[in-house]
């Protein structure tokens, strides 16, 4: 009866070891290298703080990683543990392509401060710079054939244009992934705030009253600050009267973004506009940009992923567009469209997932 005992809790124990090493063995891999091939090297970079750059033994290029809002080097935040920054940079290493990554200026930060994107735009930069420097200071890159891209995501690719655009950086290649954008950032936003309440199954006629408030507060010129206190005492008046819950819970998210602590965010991003620094960045430089889109984002409607595809023709022949298929935000392979928001957040929180064959493709087609 002991051995029995004693041999179920051995098993158990060994399940749920090798769940454990399954589940972590990339992040504990990121403090202990098993491969000798890759030499990891630590570069100061201003505002960037210190990048960490894997170096491999016979680089055929080098990308910098700009991580989504909110992100950490390894594509993780405070609430959400993604690490594909750190899964991607291991299928570039074995391609001989080098990786550098760094901190968002966001990154740990709770979900309602926004950063100004000019503020990430400046850690781009100067690690831009200091990636550029050190590989011309290294005998084992040939500038000719060690070129540098930086592969963006979500929040980081509008960031990315306007490091480009605003400090003249040159790049070889933009890779954006994860975004899609109309108009100016805030009302990329509205865009985003709408198909959440879409995917939840709001209402109709209250989804018509949320398009007519987000549009009426667009427009106005300026926005007064509204801290946590004052909207509390705007929710208690609201609840009182009864108003719409789904309704109440539109007009909290919108007030967000005019807390004290993200008006630069607001400012800026009430004039940012993704047409115009495309635009500009392909007339200042000879910048190549490819653009990604998921075909199951959870956080982009369908339709603005058209529109997007449709004006990427107008651009001109350094400006390319396509959808990845069965892909979704965080570029893992998704079979079905996006479901609720909760239906989501348990799907982001599967250890289980697979990056997206389509995603995977791209770069294989570049670095075979």
């Amino acid at each position: 009866m002991q051995r029995t005992i004693l041999y179920s809790l051995i098993l158990v124990s060994g399940l749920l070891l090798g769940i454990g090493l399954f589940r972590y063995y990339p992040y504990v891999a990121s403090f202990v290298s098993f491969d000798d091939r890759f030499k990891s090297v630590s570069l100061e970079a201003g505002k960037a703080g210190k990048i960490e750059l894997s170096r491999t033994e016979q680089p055929r290029a080098l990308f910098l990683f700009v991580p989504d809002r909110r992100m950490d080097r390894r594509w993780n935040t405070t609430h959400l543990e993604t690490r594909v920054g750190l899964k991607l940079g291991q299928i570039l290493n074995e391609r001989s392509v080098d990786t550098a990554v760094f901190d968002r200026k966001d990154a740990g930060l709770p979900p309602d401060h926004y950063v100004d994107p000019q503020t990430i735009a400046e850690q781009i930069r100067d690690a831009f710079v200091a990636l550029q420097a050190y590989r011309d200071s290294q005998k084992i890159y040939e500038k000719e054939k060690s070129p540098i891209t930086i592969l963006a995501h979500g929040d980081g690719c509008l960031a990315t244009l306007l490091a480009v655009d605003a400090y003249g950086i040159e790049p070889e290649k933009i890779m954006l992934f994860g975004c899609a954008y109309d108009g100016t950032l805030l009302e990329s936003y509205g865009e985003m705030i709408t198909n959440a309440m879409h995917l939840t199954g709001v209402d109709e006629k209250v989804m018509t009253t949320v398009k007519k408030e987000w549009a009426d507060w667009l427009n106005q010129k300026e926005y007064e600050e509204l801290t946590e206190e004052q909207w509390l005492e705007l929710q208690k008046a609201m609840l009182k009267e009864k108003v719409n819950q789904d309704l109440v819970a539109f007009r909290r998210t919108r007030s967000v973004f005019q807390r004290p602590h993200n008006r630069e965010w607001l400012l800026r991003a009430k004039r940012l506009s993704y047409v115009d620094l495309v635009e500009s960045v392909l007339k200042k430089s000879r910048v190549v940009i490819e653009h990604f889109a998921s075909q199951y984002d959870e956080e982009l409607p369908p339709d603005l992923i058209e529109r997007n595809a449709v004006r990427a023709k107008t651009f001109g022949p350094r400006y390319t567009f396509a959808v990845l298929s069965q892909t979704d935000h965080f570029l893992f392979e998704k079979d079905s469209p996006p479901a609720s928001p909760v239906e989501n957040m348990m799907s982001r929180s599967n250890p289980f997932k697979s990056l997206s064959p389509a995603f995977l493709n791209v770069i294989e087609e570049r670095f075979p």
